[in-house]
């Protein structure tokens, strides 16, 4: 049986543009290659033949002509349409070997399978077998500068044959070894064309080397000089298994026909075998169907049928593990760089543990002072056309009390009071604390209570006695270890006896001590210390928190009656409910939050910057990479994704470290300041989805600019 032609180029040309000077590397170059056939080609430096195979291996595109694969013109594939018959169709040897310097032989050999959907498992095994091939299986796991010239070959070797490749094309295979070496790999490239029927091409430039093909191929000024047999190629057999059916729809050497989407029906059932060899009607995107493929209408990848789908998964880990090599390798531009990153999710995370903590303390304090209390106060009087405020207004008075009390709806009771502040003494003991003056009910309505002793009552209120209860604060200043019970102190040098000791209440939420107070009958602090009649202020007690509102509006209008304000006269007092001094305090430390999280966001941008130039250098760095990533059928998405999935591994190391950091930060800071935190799951998740959305934006430039990359220019690049 004739064999059928493999490769058939006409007219080529190939045409560099270098600026002013334009550059032509082919000629119009005619040349046909048979299936199973060893062809050489030969010629000297500048003469076309590396261009050509570039060409062959869809490393790069001619400038005119055709090129027919298995007698498809592929002129107008598209890039993903190209890789996907780079990592099919042909496995590419190149003369400087083009291995990854930080990957071992194992993993250099089994990058093709990460191109295509293969399991991880199944890639590896494969990879196996092929080093195994090649007589490499003890050095799997030794890297390219652990390897001998020829060993590196092999390992190259290796790789090309992963995907059982029709056609091999080999660029100068022994151009960098000694003569013992070179012969070896020339007798495994006739091994495999023997005993698997592949396609070899080879450029050398050793008329020794080139004598091994069958034929011959003379290069000269870009064109085909001549065409003689090789002198030394044997037999060059093509095993029966991969000549059956090999013309017809989709089978044999044919089977990229129909991968393409242009021919009749192949079977995919056994990608090694000739019958239906290639994934048969893989994707008939313009007749025929595959049995054991997919349909081919609008193919997979988008690419009209002319793609094979590639899973997720395996590439997903695999651009993982290339992430985390790559950061293990630059281990200290890497923690520099994610140091921006760590920065701003920590600062985040304690800026937010302190704001909730905050919240979460006003709200605990106020549940404390009582969650159904409403306060009325003295507000602005006006005198000479202005508005006046402070200590000396009397527009509140005991009778306004009395009055909320009795005719305001859901009060239950109220304790008008006066504040000031005096030297209080003890024995040789002195200290200056507030005083407050108010009725007996002023405990309840402020959920406060008395420690040692009782609180005074209304019998001490008629009769103006001078009793007092008093601060934690104030007990341990006057007293210490002392009974204060009985005893007598001097406020304003009127003597007081003590009664009580309050309870424990701690600070304020504005860091005031709320134990620093000594609390005496309403009338006593009137006349006694601070000799007046009206009142500074009114705790009302409602029935339940839910009739704050009703009781808050009530009050309002009452005292309007009752201090004769009416149309549109200002007010001259103030009623507040708990609930908005927690909406007050709240939004003060929610717009704290704000402002330390901006700042902290700009430090996440920065980090973000930071990621963006370590990627750009990292794709300059690692072209040569790229290059050969691409020559071995990644497409540009597959680079695009490798890319920015290092950009969000390095964005997501960097969140890791900053929330544990975060954490840390806020821990310390409760610890050193006695400041209430909140570390909330909500805030955790929030900073690892800013460190994700960082790592997505900024590295989404240095993965385009490597996805655009042409693998041929990649390749050249030092």
């Amino acid at each position: 049986m004739d064999r059928s032609p493999v490769i058939e180029v006409d007219g080529v040309t190939k045409v560099y543009d270098l600026g002013e000077q334009k550059v032509e590397a082919l000629k119009g170059v005619s040349l046909t290659i048979f299936q199973g056939e060893i062809v050489a080609l030969m010629g000297p430096s500048g003469s076309g033949k590396s261009t050509l195979m570039n060409l062959l291996g869809f490393l790069d595109r001619p400038t005119a002509g055709h090129y027919r694969l298995n007698g498809e013109d592929v002129g107008d594939l598209s890039s993903d349409e190209m890789a996907w018959v780079r990592n099919h169709e042909i496995g590419f040897v190149f003369q400087n070997y083009n291995l990854l310097a930080r990957t071992t032989s194992l993993e250099n050999a089994e990058l093709p399978a990460l191109y295509n959907g293969t399991p991880s498992a199944a890639g590896r095994r494969k990879a196996r077998e092929m080093l195994a091939l090649v007589g490499l299986s003890e050095r799997e796991a030794h890297r390219p500068t652990q390897l001998s010239g020829g060993q590196q070959q092999r390992v190259a070797i290796a790789r090309a044959l992963l995907n059982d490749p029709r056609i091999i094309l080999a660029d100068e295979p022994t151009g960098n070894l000694d003569t013992r070496t070179g012969a070896e790999i020339i007798d495994l490239f006739k091994t495999l064309n023997r005993e698997k029927g592949i396609t070899i091409v080879f450029v050398t430039h050793d008329p020794e080397v080139a004598s091994h093909g069958q034929r011959i191929v003379h290069f000269k000024d870009g064109l085909v000089e001549r065409e003689e047999a090789g002198g030394r190629a044997g037999a060059g057999a093509v095993p029966a298994e991969s000549e059956a059916g090999a013309s017809d729809g989709g089978t044999g050497t044919e089977a990229v026909h129909d991968a393409l989407g242009r021919g009749g029906a192949g079977d995919a059932s056994d990608i090694s075998d000739g019958d239906g060899a290639r994934d048969g009607g893989d994707c008939s995107g313009e007749g025929g169907n595959g049995n054991g493929g997919h349909d081919g209408n609008g193919g997979d990848n988008g690419n009209g049928g002319r793609g094979r789908r590639r899973g997720l998964g395996a590439g997903i880990r695999a651009n993982v593990r290339i992430a985390l090599r790559a950061i293990r390798v630059n281990k200290l531009r890497s923690a520099l760089t994610m140091l921006g990153v760590i920065i701003g999710v920590g600062a985040v995370i304690a800026m937010v543990a302190i704001g909730e903590g905050a919240k979460a303390r006003v709200a605990k304090q106020m549940e404390r002072l009582g969650s159904n209390r409403v306060s009325v106060y003295a507000g602005a009087v006006t005198r000479g056309g202005r508005r006046v405020r402070g200590a000396r207004i009397t527009t509140l008075t005991e009778a306004d009390a009395r009055a909320i009390l009795a005719e305001v709806p859901g009060v239950v009771r109220v304790a008008p009071h006066v504040r000031g502040s005096a030297q209080v003494v003890y024995g040789n003991k002195n200290w200056h604390p507030g005083f407050t003056g108010t009725t007996p009910e002023y405990l309840e309505i402020m959920n406060w209570g008395v420690e040692q002793g009782s609180n005074f009552t209304e019998d001490d209120m008629l009769l103006n006695r001078k009793v007092a209860l008093i601060g934690q604060t104030v007990a341990k200043e006057l007293f210490g270890d002392e009974y204060p019970l009985g005893q007598t102190i001097r406020l304003k040098h009127i003597p007081f006896e003590v009664l009580g000791v309050l309870k424990e209440r701690g600070t304020s939420s504005f860091g005031g001590d709320l134990d620093d107070v000594v609390i005496v009958p309403l009338r006593t602090a009137q006349r006694k210390l601070l000799g007046i009649r009206y009142v500074l202020g009114i705790e009302v007690s409602a029935e339940s928190k839910q009739a704050t509102s009703d009781v808050q509006d009530g009050i309002t209008a009452l005292l309007r009656v009752r201090h004769k304000i009416t149309g549109t006269k200002l007010d001259d007092f103030r009623v507040r409910n708990r609930t908005d001094i927690v909406e007050a305090a709240n939004e003060a430390a929610n717009t704290l939050g704000y402002l330390l999280a901006g700042i902290a966001g700009v430090a996440l941008i920065v980090g973000g910057i930071g990621i963006m130039n370590i990627m750009l250098v990292s794709v300059t760095e690692r072209t040569r990479e790229i290059g050969v990533r691409l020559a071995v059928g990644a497409r540009r998405r597959d680079i695009r994704r490798q890319f920015l999935t290092e950009a969000m591994v390095l964005s997501l190391l960097g969140g890791t470290v900053g929330i544990l950091a975060g954490a840390a930060a806020s821990l310390f800071l409760s610890y050193m300041g006695g400041w209430q935190i909140v570390i909330s799951p909500g805030s955790i998740l929030l900073a690892f989805a800013f460190a994700a959305a960082i790592g997505v934006f900024f590295g989404f430039q240095p993965a385009n600019r490597a996805a655009r990359l042409n693998p041929i220019e990649a390749l050249r690049y030092e």
